[in-house]
């Protein structure tokens, strides 16, 4: 049984449960296969729009010769600690395709389970992230 501490966070999940689960079945139902260059410099720009909508600072960092980077920030105003979380929006290849139940970027909900690449490797801690962040900058109008 959850400890009242968590009240607030599970209240916040459950009323924005339905908004949430659209977010990230947009970008799972987008290709980012990095192996084959497939969607990821579009599957960034989803991530980034997903970063600003959240308040968070977001900008696409191109890297020669790789995939870009999405970084977000904010900034405390009474702190000089830094946070850093990191993960990643690029998916193995999906062959072989006869193994799929359903199309590998469907974001098929079945029952109570999303099936599609990247569902939980690793889209669902990216907006796991994004997602959190409103809740704790909203506790306080300055965070530490």
């Amino acid at each position: 049984m959850p400890t009242a501490a968590l009240n607030p966070a599970l209240q916040y999940v459950s009323k924005n449960k339905d908004r949430f689960l659209q977010d990230f079945r947009t970008l799972l139902k987008q290709p980012s296969v990095s192996a084959q260059k497939l969607g990821i410099e579009d599957c960034a720009k989803i991530v980034k729009k997903q970063m600003d909508m959240a308040g968070l600072k977001a900008k696409i960092l191109p890297v020669k010769n790789g995939n870009p980077v999405v970084y977000g920030e904010a900034r405390s105003k009474s702190s000089s600690k830094t946070l850093l979380i990191y993960g990643h929006y690029d998916v193995q290849p999906v062959e072989p395709l006869e193994k799929w139940v359903s199309g590998p970027f469907d974001a098929k909900l079945t029952g109570r389970k999303i099936v599609s690449r990247g569902a939980a490797d690793s889209k669902n801690n990216v907006v796991s992230f994004i997602k959190a962040w409103p809740k704790r900058a909203g506790q306080s109008s300055n965070w530490e």
